[in-house]
């Protein structure tokens, strides 16, 4: 049996052993050609390459009038650093010091664009090696994450983006704190890091942290030591929860003295104008969750044309029945997910809509209007939860054949 022929074996065994090896690199070495690839596809050789997004377009606007104010002293917004130096994250360090090298403010966003690419697949696919414990089914799973997809009421994607916004940034970077959260999930002792990790994602993306931190904090809440006193169970998260509040606090400080609340503000004239400058979702919470529901069941892709009937959302339900029953041993660490997921919905769903109700009742602007935004990291969730019971079946299978078919089968579904 040839090197490739072992590797090859191992990739495709029913059990992949812990310590990372040959099978992970080649594993990784497709998905570099593949993101590599898809990069050279957008880019398509172009120099310099200055076409960027609107949100790439205000920070690489933001750096340029930090680096040279004397430029914008006209400009209503720019003039004065004040105006957006409260919002400074990871994304303005790194096009700030690339600048230096490439002498303007767009390639920058070109230069992040793959590495991001590649640490978007890199880092599910080790999440996903982390719950399935299968190699060829981490990379099942890290590839479907990468396809891109729309969420028209939230103005929203997921999936790889040809510019490295601060959201595209966090995304390649969560699910490397996920799979510490998951790996630890039996060692309450190590969940302060896993918080403190969430914690510096703030400085990433700062709309989407609040949500994963409470994620994996409700995670690690089904994780408890049976053996704790509820008061010493008490302690330990509210611990371990005041772990990512310190580490987040300062931009949080620095955020939030930056705003002030819109009681002052004439409801019944700024409100109208909220809801036509923003996508629909942001502003009105119900209409966010049911339309997500609705796209991620029946037309989630790049554009209505090339929407596909993903059926998520039926599909993690299903899935999670399908856990519930190959779970009789207990050897399936699902809840944990589960309590992900309950984070997310507690912070992108219910807190808006009590918001919205309360401010629309008191005429008072929304103080927060972008935490619906995070009902887009459901999607990787129900992703994860749709490829765990096949996993778990191939693992089970005995049958070479019967492990053939089904991953013929849903290769054949991913690709399509």
């Amino acid at each position: 049996m040839t090197f490739a022929q072992k590797q090859l074996k191992r990739i495709f065994a029913r059990d992949a052993d812990p310590a990372p090896g040959a099978p992970d690199a080649i594993v990784l070495l497709f998905f570099a050609a593949l993101t590599l690839f898809v990069f050279w596809y957008v880019w398509r050789g172009a120099a310099p390459e200055l076409t960027i997004t609107g949100d790439a377009a205000a920070i690489a606007a933001f750096t340029a009038a930090q680096d040279h104010p004397d430029a914008f002293t006209g400009d209503a917004l720019l003039h004065d650093p004040e105006n957006f130096s409260f919002y400074r994250t990871l994304d303005f360090v790194l096009v700030q010091w690339l600048a230096k090298f490439s002498g303007d403010y767009g390639r920058p966003f070109l230069w992040l664009s793959w590495p991001c690419m590649l640490l978007h697949a890199a880092g599910f696919y080790l999440l996903g090696l982390a719950v399935f414990r299968v190699r060829i089914w981490a990379a099942i799973f890290s590839f479907v994450t990468l396809w891109f997809g729309l969420i028209p009421s939230l103005g929203e994607l997921w999936g790889i983006y040809k510019d490295p916004l601060p959201r595209v940034i966090f995304q390649s970077l969560l699910p490397f704190v996920l799979a510490a959260g998951y790996a630890w999930r039996d060692a309450p002792g190590r969940w302060p890091w896993v918080l403190a990790a969430a914690g510096l994602l703030t400085y990433v993306h700062p709309v989407s942290a609040p949500a994963w931190a409470l994620g994996l904090w409700c995670g690690f809440v089904f994780c408890l030591p049976s053996a704790w006193s509820l008061p010493r169970k008490l302690g330990w998260m509210t611990f371990t929860g005041g772990v990512f509040l310190a580490v987040s606090a300062p931009f949080i400080i620095t955020y939030f003295t930056s705003h002030s609340h819109g009681a002052t503000l004439d409801y019944d004239r700024v409100f109208p104008i909220l809801r036509t400058v923003y996508s629909r979702g942001m502003i009105d919470a119900p209409h966010a969750i049911l339309d997500f529901l609705h796209t991620a069941s029946f037309k989630f892709g790049p554009g209505t044309r090339m929407a596909a009937p993903s059926l998520l959302v039926p599909g993690a339900i299903c899935a999670i029945v399908l856990l519930r029953k190959l779970n009789r041993d207990r050897a399936i660490s699902y809840r944990i997910v589960l309590g992900w997921i309950a984070g997310l919905l507690i912070v992108s769903a219910l807190l808006p809509f009590a918001e919205q109700e309360i401010c629309r009742r008191l005429k008072m602007i929304p103080f927060e209007i972008n935490l619906t935004r995070g009902l887009r990291y459901l999607v990787p969730m129900c992703m994860l939860l749709i490829v765990w019971p096949l996993a778990e079946v191939y693992k089970r299978s005995e049958s070479a054949a019967r492990r053939t078919k089904l991953l013929r089968i849903s290769l054949i579904v991913s690709v399509l």
